[in-house]
């Protein structure tokens, strides 16, 4: 384990969940018997606790089905091995994954069975966001009509309602940092924070912190637009050399809370807000 620092915030992803589309969508209850996934975190957990002298344990989690039970979860674990550390369970629509709309299903789709419209739908929203003229207004699923026909034919019959747009999502992300910075002090209080959150946001939370390291050591100058493009970058780089994992990660508070960055983020959702 690495050194201890009291400004790490450790985040994870949350537990395996049941693949129902039919019965939860997107959001399935957690498959039984992971008490020994959660319990490594709560151990890491608690040593943190003890190690800086705090006496709670503040679990931010993500609004979805399976990140709330992932939290209550470790919460029980960490009971378990000292229940005199004091627990609060919060949620925060800032850390739910990017929302995938409605999926029409087929008759025959039975629980478990792949649903080839993701696998389509996110090759589109990547080659719309992320491609040589990115649309952060694009929204998941969508086939974009026009007069002379969809975009996307391929995307046709999958959704019954599209999903958020990168534009929403990274709002509400940015706007998280900005809201916790504004609370800073109670890092340095009695209350351990951690973060159950989903893949998007845990790998991005990563990038993101690389990236804000570089804006405030001078590395990097960012225009706004750019903030989200070059963590996406970071991530394609780091997955050709390790495949991707999800154990406890520390994000740096100091990362992100210092002026220049707040100033950075905050132009970043300015003009986010402002596309059309």
């Amino acid at each position: 384990m690495e050194n201890v620092v009291n400004n790490k915030i450790p985040i994870a992803r949350h537990l395996d969940d049941v693949d129902d589309l039919r019965t939860f969508g997107r959001d399935g209850e957690l498959l039984p018997n992971q008490e020994d996934s959660a319990k490594d975190y709560a151990k890491e957990l608690v040593q943190r606790v003890h190690e800086e002298g705090k006496g709670a344990v503040l679990l931010l989690c993500s609004t979805r089905r399976r990140g709330i039970q992932t939290g209550q979860l470790i919460a029980t674990q960490i009971k378990e091995i000292d229940p005199n550390i004091k627990l609060v369970i919060t949620t925060n629509k800032a850390l739910a994954n990017i929302y995938e709309g409605v999926v029409h299903l087929p008759d025959d789709y039975k629980a478990g069975d792949k649903f080839l419209g993701f696998s389509v739908a996110k090759d589109v929203f990547n080659k719309e966001v992320f491609g040589s003229r990115p649309n952060f207004l694009y929204r998941f699923g969508d086939p974009v009509k026009s007069n002379s026909g969809n975009k996307y034919p391929e995307l046709d019959g999958y959704f019954d309602e599209y999903g958020e747009s990168y534009r929403d999502f990274l709002v509400r992300m940015f706007n998280f940092i900005l809201e916790t910075s504004k609370n800073r002090n109670r890092f340095d209080g009695k209350t351990k924070i951690a973060v159950v959150t989903h893949s998007q946001q845990y790998q991005m939370f990563f990038d993101l912190q690389s990236v804000m390291k570089d804006v405030q050591e001078g590395k990097i100058d960012l225009i706004p637009g750019e903030l989200a493009l070059i963590c996406w970058q970071r991530y394609l780089e780091r997955i050709k050399l390790e495949k991707p994992v999800y154990h406890v990660r520390y994000i740096e508070t100091d990362g992100f809370y210092n002026d220049k960055n707040i100033n950075v983020l905050e132009q970043e959702v300015a003009y986010l807000k402002d596309l059309k």
